[in-house]
């Protein structure tokens, strides 16, 4: 486990009561990024648990869902996505356990991007099979996006 990892969880542990206050009726939208039947998923150097997670995070004042769900892209990965190319996973707000609303969104990718990680939020990013996914420790934004999809 490298220096940024160790730094990245204390800093999770120590400041996690304020995090849930911040959290706390915020809005945030995620990304399934999906290459034929592999998915994209990010590890957090705020995670201590390191869960593989969906990209994603809070939405400014005034900005769409959608509109979010690209920025984030752009900031975590360094990939630019089509705002017209998302879809919806869902046609309501989803409400998670830390009290804060959000919208999941798929995204087709035609070719494997090259990424360009923000190292002081995103540890590891990995294209997973589908048939993976249980196998491995996810966050509920993961397997909610996951049983959305299954029903589309």
């Amino acid at each position: 486990m490298n220096l940024r990892t160790v730094f990245g969880r204390v800093s999770y542990v120590l400041s996690y009561p304020l995090l849930l206050l911040i959290l706390r009726g915020s809005t945030r939208a995620y990304v399934l990024l999906l290459l034929n039947d592999k998915i994209l998923l990010t590890q957090s150097t705020l995670d201590y648990t390191s869960r593989w997670h969906l990209v994603g995070g809070g939405i400014k004042k005034g900005e769409t869902l959608a509109h979010g769900a690209v920025r984030e892209v752009k900031e975590e990965l360094g990939i630019d996505i089509d705002e017209s190319k998302l879809v919806s996973l869902g046609n309501e707000m989803l409400r998670a356990k830390n009290n804060y609303n959000y919208g999941l969104f798929l995204y087709s990718l035609d070719e494997e991007p090259k990424l360009k990680l923000r190292k002081y939020e995103i540890t590891n990013a990995k294209f997973f099979d589908l048939q993976e996914i249980p196998k491995i420790q996810t966050s509920d934004t993961v397997q909610k996006a996951l049983q959305l999809l299954a029903l589309k």
